[in-house]
């Protein structure tokens, strides 16, 4: 008699589990792989403003382009953009330099 009564609640007990497994799957399938490649490209392309620009642009551009393949979506164009700005920024140094030798 008492597994009459006890049987439909674990059944309901463990569907809920299920549903729950299913959700977390889908959530961690959604395509967040590019986020940790955009999120270094914004940092690399903020730190290239600063120093290292040669080395930390491109970084930041090949970052970028990753994790906009990945999925990760406006970080890594904020890091593709800050990389381009950090090579434009080396190259006009470059050429101020050597204007005035």
């Amino acid at each position: 008699m008492q597994t009459k009564l006890i049987q439909p609640v674990v059944s309901k007990f463990v569907k809920k589990i299920n549903n729950v497994k299913v959700k977390s799957k889908a959530l961690s399938n959604s395509g967040d792989g590019g986020m940790g490649f955009s999120i270094a490209a914004l940092v690399l392309g903020i730190i290239g403003l600063f120093v290292l620009s040669w080395l930390f642009g491109p970084l930041a551009i090949i970052f970028g382009a990753l994790g906009l393949n990945k999925g990760g979506r406006g970080m890594a164009i904020a890091g593709l953009v800050l990389g381009v700005i950090d090579l434009v920024l080396w190259v006009l140094l470059l050429f101020i330099l050597v204007s005035t030798l």
